[in-house]
């Protein structure tokens, strides 16, 4: 982790964090209605938008050091912070892993229109997908409890 001269995690983060959490309710409610040909065609273009998003997340942490200024602050988070850390590479590289299973079932969609996917690989995804949406809405709310802690602890220290 790099020490961080940008604005701090809530502000850096805040406008891609609120419209990633946006996506992952758009995605839990495509996912609602069960996965077919056409709720695809609606998922793969939310989640390539979620895709570019994290991309960007990646690159800003990789530049300032991802919750820097927590760990600056507040050493003693730095494990809390390294295991929020991997949870979330690890959710962008799954996220990478779906957009091309999708980007692959919307070609075969866009060849035969009419085709039948397999159920049990549909039924496989969707769990996943769900599963996956699950765990990034708790990865959400565990980066902003860590960052709220932070900024509770810093505010009660007072001058």
């Amino acid at each position: 982790m790099k020490t961080s001269e940008a604005r701090p995690v809530a502000s850096r983060r805040g406008s891609t964090a609120q419209l990633a959490w946006l996506l992952v309710g758009d995605v839990a409610d495509l996912l609602e209605g069960g996965l077919d040909n056409d709720s695809i065609r609606w998922l793969l273009p939310v989640l390539e938008s979620l895709r570019g998003l994290m991309d960007t997340e990646a690159q800003e942490d990789a530049a300032a050091g991802f919750m820097d200024d927590v760990v600056t602050q507040f050493p003693n988070a730095y494990e809390r912070v390294a295991l929020l850390q991997e949870m979330h590479s690890q959710l962008h590289s799954e996220l990478h892993v779906f957009v091309h299973q999708l980007s692959r079932l919307a070609d075969q969609i866009a060849v035969n229109p009419s085709i039948r996917l397999d159920e049990m690989t549909i039924r496989m995804l969707k769990l996943r997908l769900v599963s996956w949406g699950d765990r990034m809405s708790a990865q959400h709310r565990n980066e902003r409890e860590l960052s709220q802690s932070v900024w509770y602890l810093e505010l009660g220290a007072g001058d």
